[in-house]
């Protein structure tokens, strides 16, 4: 399957063309991401569905989430229940472009 990503680094932007969303999907189980979270179901986490609606629209939400999928979340960067989400290094290896690209696909989800 072909991915087509085009970046312009210095706006950190990735855009992902829609119909190659699916090599986000696969990502997301490479990644371990659907170990706690699912599209459209919570689970351990909030569904990426929920996430994209929280968050979608705040100025802010790509490069908090990101810091979120990067660092995980404890005390005050908690976004979702008691439940912490670990730092990517506990779970996998994790790219800052990859996290970015991941973050992107999720706020983007309906």
């Amino acid at each position: 399957m072909k991915k087509i990503i085009a970046t312009v680094s210095f706006l950190s932007i990735a855009f992902i063309a829609p119909a190659h969303a699916d090599g986000m999907l696969d990502m997301a189980k490479q990644k371990q991401c659907l170990s706690c979270h699912s599209v459209d179901k919570d689970m351990v986490g909030p569904s990426f569905k929920n996430i994209a609606n929280r968050f979608r629209g705040l100025n802010n939400a790509q490069t908090m989430l990101q810091e979120v999928v990067m660092k995980g979340s404890s005390g005050a960067t908690v976004h979702w229940g008691a439940t912490k989400m670990p730092p990517s290094s506990a779970r996998v290896e994790l790219a800052e472009v990859e996290a970015m690209m991941l973050v992107q696909w999720i706020l983007a989800t309906k």
